[in-house]
């Protein structure tokens, strides 16, 4: 079996949220973080023979692309990277008891309160200046008639601050995400955002979704 390009991104963006993954037969993805704030599900070419687990995602990744064009076959206890050189590296399955998995279940969101176009340059200047004025939240802020994506720190109100409008709105709200939760790959989203706490975000191209709590002192209305 041979994994493209882009699954392999989305491997890495895996890794970053959660470093270990429970892979499904099929060719769906889908990961949870440990502190399960974040949920990720990605749709990829490549369809998995089997149900198997890897504990180290980054060690998977790593020893597949250290080989050239390699190939993986999947065996009952482990699985083989090889390509046809003669050398081979097998890599064993861990236990799923031992990985911290997304709920079977269907994830949804219970009410759509905000729903904002965010392109991923507005969201990597944030996320960039965010970094730079050491601020540890992104925010989706109404006020007036317009939508900002700002880099703030809720606890300091006198802290630095960073602000772009990505559109327009009647509501007031502020809409709190930590930085560290924003692990997302590089695409335009669709967002979607309840007032209950949590935020769904599809990838303009259809591959990807995440679902991102928002922290517990976001606002909405008044």
């Amino acid at each position: 079996m041979k994994i493209s390009s882009e699954t392999t991104e989305v491997l890495q963006n895996f890794a970053s949220i959660n470093m270990s993954l429970l892979f499904n037969e099929g060719g769906k993805l889908r990961t949870v973080s440990p502190q399960k704030s974040v949920l990720a599900e990605a749709n990829i070419s490549e369809s998995f023979p089997r149900k198997f687990a890897i504990f180290d995602l980054n060690q998977f990744l790593s020893t597949f692309q250290a080989f050239e064009d390699p190939d993986i076959a999947f065996d009952e206890k482990q699985l083989t990277v090889s390509n046809g050189s003669g050398g081979k590296a097998y890599i064993s399955y861990a236990s799923p008891e031992n990985i911290i998995v997304p709920p079977e279940k269907e994830l949804s969101i219970p009410s759509v309160d905000v729903t904002i176009m965010i392109k991923e340059r507005a969201m990597k200047n944030a996320l960039k200046m965010a970094g730079i004025l050491d601020l540890p939240e992104v925010a989706l802020v109404g006020k007036g008639s317009v939508v900002y994506l700002s880099a703030i720190d809720s606890r300091n109100r006198g802290s630095n601050k960073f602000e772009t409008a990505v559109g327009e709105t009647g509501d007031e709200f502020t809409l709190i995400f930590k930085v560290e939760n924003l692990k997302l790959l590089p695409r335009d989203y669709n967002v979607e955002v309840s007032s209950k706490g949590i935020s769904r975000w599809d990838s303009s191209t259809g591959d990807v979704r995440y679902f991102i709590a928002t922290e517990t002192s976001s606002t909405f209305g008044g």
